[in-house]
């Protein structure tokens, strides 16, 4: 889906400053009002970025970047300048959380998001991390904050943790990926910042009686506000999972995305004093079952305050902004983001209610997303590509739609292991960019193809790859590709679609 133009270079994770070579991926999309241009960088193709995570936050035209080990990066001129920021780490503790060995899956240890914040003249970077308490033995969700230059990004101080959140008892199970932690501004002063309850529910971790998101003595499940120069928490809301993204409106009302189980992703406006019910009621259910063990009666949402709209099947929700000096006919609207449909979803809504959902098909699961100053939309992925979004001005002009169906997801099943863009040694297997035409085996930045596939000759076109989606084995004998043949060719017939779209 992501077509590469330039030559592929790899800078070492540690140099600071270093500006990589013009690498720009760009394709075309059409929404149901307006063409789209997605253009963008991978950054794992330069400073080795560890994939899943992390978050953006936006000045102007720059985009500050920071993977889940928190390193840095600044991006300007819509991606053509990719440079590493020479800010530290933030104070998460890590090495002594290694160290003690309580918890699994240190990789959940991450950063979550980070932001800007101007307050008294100061501009500071504020960033919602995991951070391990020696003195406890326990992890909590932190909210620090460091000082930086307007322009260089350099830092004016070191980095101070102004919120820590109820400590988490330590267990072999470490569900970090459900703690929320998403951060948004609301004036000069304060932020929101979410608060996931780390799938402490009494279904996926047993909880000592009262689930503690409905536990008001403590701070997982909830939304809060914190000043960010004394640091004070006022809390505004509880019962909620695992809310991953919040934005507070031009209008003042506070939205914030929310996972549900099996099901029932929630968009929810935020009132304060008000319980979201999680996990009493939930409009999903249990993965391996028809209900949610709680509910009164599955599927419903009675007695505690309902989503303003709900994604059934989930479709695992994480950022959302509100659309503004994009395009009149986009302006105003909403734009959540998804890791596991991987897309964007447009919200319009009227007299507080949701009009529709539009879904538009990206290729890649999406952490975060913000706005430029010119109005660009940004997203940033979990495989760490930053991607560019703005009007095909020129398809617009022509007022003639292309054909070209946002909402197409019949990669999904493909996209499990192969990806869209530049290969990395974190991908699994190859790139399906640019495909159609090339020779088989001859993603020249994956070395881990069968002797089979290698031997195999030829370039991919429409009918060689009909006969391996049918049967992979019986076309190329020996492949190590294991997948199940696809018998209705129909189905074939639009995967392969897709696929020419990306050259």
């Amino acid at each position: 889906m992501l077509k590469f133009l330039g030559q592929v270079a790899r800078s070492s994770p540690e140099t600071h400053g270093a500006k990589p070579p013009k690498i720009i991926a760009e394709r075309k999309i059409q929404s149901t009002l307006l063409p789209l241009m997605i253009r963008g960088v991978q950054l794992n193709a330069f400073f080795g970025s560890p994939t899943e995570a992390g978050g953006i936050a936006v000045i102007g035209d720059s985009v500050v970047i920071s993977d889940r080990q928190s390193n840095f990066y600044l991006s300007r001129d819509a991606g053509k300048s990719i440079e590493r920021l020479a800010l530290p780490r933030v104070p998460d503790n890590l090495e002594k959380f290694i160290e003690w060995g309580f918890y699994g899956r240190s990789s959940l240890f991450r950063l979550h998001d980070i932001e800007f914040i101007a307050t008294n003249g100061r501009l500071f970077l504020l960033a919602a991390h995991e951070y391990f308490d020696s003195n406890l033995g326990a992890t909590r969700l932190t909210l620090s904050r460091i000082e930086v230059d307007r322009a260089s990004f350099a830092r004016l101080g070191e980095w101070e943790r102004i919120f820590e959140s109820t400590p988490l008892k330590p267990q072999k199970t470490y569900y970090a990926n459900g703690a929320g932690g998403r951060i948004t501004v609301k004036n000069d002063h304060a932020v929101i910042l979410t608060i996931g309850d780390y799938n402490q529910d009494g279904v996926f971790l047993p909880t000592d009686g009262t689930a503690p998101a409905q536990d008001t003595s403590q701070d997982f499940g909830t939304i809060v506000e914190i000043d960010v120069l004394s640091g004070t928490k006022t809390r505004l809301s509880y019962g909620h999972r695992n809310p991953q993204g919040a934005l507070v409106t031009a209008s003042g009302q506070l939205l914030a995305t929310e996972h549900g189980p099996r099901g029932g992703d929630e968009l929810n406006v935020i009132v304060a004093g008000k319980n979201y019910g999680w996990p009493k009621v939930t409009l999903g259910s249990d993965y391996p079952a028809y209900a949610w063990p709680s509910a009164t009666e599955p599927g419903r949402h009675q007695d505690y305050e309902s989503p303003l709209f709900a994604w059934v099947p989930s479709i695992a929700t994480s950022n959302l902004i509100e659309i503004s000096g994009f395009n009149s006919r986009w302006n105003g609207d909403i734009l959540v983001s998804s890791l596991k449909a991987q897309s964007l979803f447009r919200l319009r809504q009227e007299v507080g209610r949701v009009l529709y959902s539009e879904p538009i098909w990206i290729g890649q699961r999406i952490r975060d997303l913000a706005q430029l100053r010119n109005g660009t939309i940004v997203l940033w992925t979990d495989d760490t590509q930053l991607l560019f979004i703005d009007v095909d001005e020129t398809v617009l002009a022509s007022n003639a739609f292309g054909g070209i169906q946002a909402t197409t997801r019949e990669l999904g099943d493909c996209l499990k292991c192969h990806h869209m863009g530049l290969t990395t040694p974190d991908h699994p297997a190859p790139t399906l960019s640019n495909l159609m035409g090339r020779a088989v085996a001859a993603d020249a930045n994956y070395d881990r193809y069968s002797t089979a596939l290698k031997q195999a000759g030829g370039q991919w076109t429409r009918s060689k790859l009909t006969q391996f989606l049918s049967s992979p084995g019986d076309f190329i004998p020996g492949t190590s590709m294991v997948i199940e043949p696809i018998a209705d060719l129909a189905k074939i017939r639009r995967i392969i679609d897709e696929i020419e779209k990306t050259n």
